[in-house]
């Protein structure tokens, strides 16, 4: 992204840090002077590094920030410790002021990015945060701000919903706003508060197996945007359209819908809220 004409992302930093700290651990175990104690943190940290992000859909774009816990600690020590150093900074025979000054500018540099990146990233919300001064109207996320379209949006749902459902109810929130849940004390109807997880046979399998279990029809609480995609939502966004009930991936929902004579009773421009016959 641009930002202020300058390019940032966070894509290019975590993979910085990342192969900064990977040729931290591979020195640190490559040097025979190195403690042994150290060369077994620098393994860990590696092992830790290059396993962990495998089970994951994204895979160190989204588990890496946590697989740096050992390995970055490993590489700062490897590259800004008391006299410490890769062994090539010895070549360019630097003095060690020199080399001093070198570790406190790159600390610094690291420092201003990291708080650039503080201040200008959000959770998928706003990146002015001067317009991130809105409220929800409910007690479990009192505090946290946002945009007064997101916030306006999700209280015309929590106000239109209560009339619908109450607490210790349970609810089927389709499919990207498990939030939903502990903002209302209700509970998912499906195992997995996040629906959009399953694919579509097993997400026709745990609806079917929730009616059987529970014998009953949940209110459906189903989302028209994409909360994930676009830092503005609820504006319009291309990626929207996967939220149409007759996108493919929304096949089971959709028929789910129709066989058991769901009416749709109330929506804005994020959210629509579907009740069984019995309401």
């Amino acid at each position: 992204m641009a930002i202020r004409g300058i390019f940032f992302s966070w894509y290019l930093l975590l993979s910085t840090i990342t192969g900064l700290s990977i040729i931290a651990a591979l020195g640190l175990l490559l040097t025979r002077k190195t403690p042994v104690e150290l060369k077994v943190l620098a393994l860990l940290g590696l092992g830790m590094l290059l396993i962990q992000p495998l089970g994951s859909d994204m895979g160190m774009y989204s588990m890496g920030r946590y697989s740096l816990w050992l390995a970055l600690p490993v590489a700062t020590h490897y590259f800004f410790g008391p006299g410490r150093g890769p062994a090539s900074w010895t070549a360019l025979d630097l003095s060690p002021q020199v080399l001093s000054g070198m570790r406190r500018w790159t600390v610094c540099f690291f420092l201003l990015l990291f708080g650039f990146y503080a201040l200008t990233y959000t959770w998928y919300d706003s990146r002015d945060r001067t317009k991130m001064i809105y409220t929800v109207n409910n007690k479990y996320v009192r505090g946290v701000f946002t945009t007064k379209a997101k916030a306006d949006a999700l209280n015309e749902l929590l106000s239109a919903s209560a009339r619908y459902v109450h607490k210790d109810d349970y609810v089927l929130v389709y499919d990207l706003f498990p939030l939903y849940y502990p903002m209302t004390q209700t509970k998912p109807f499906v195992r997995n508060s996040w629906p959009k997880l399953y694919d579509r046979v097993v997400f026709n399998q745990e609806l079917q197996k929730a009616v059987e279990e529970k014998k009953m029809l949940p209110v459906i609480i189903y989302q028209t945007i994409n909360t994930t995609g676009s830092l503005n939502w609820p504006d319009i966004h291309d990626q929207n359209k996967d939220w149409d009930l007759n996108q493919p991936r929304n096949a089971g929902i959709r028929q789910f819908l129709d066989s058991n004579h769901y009416r749709l009773t109330w929506e804005n421009i994020a959210f629509k809220i579907y009740v069984p016959p019995a309401r």
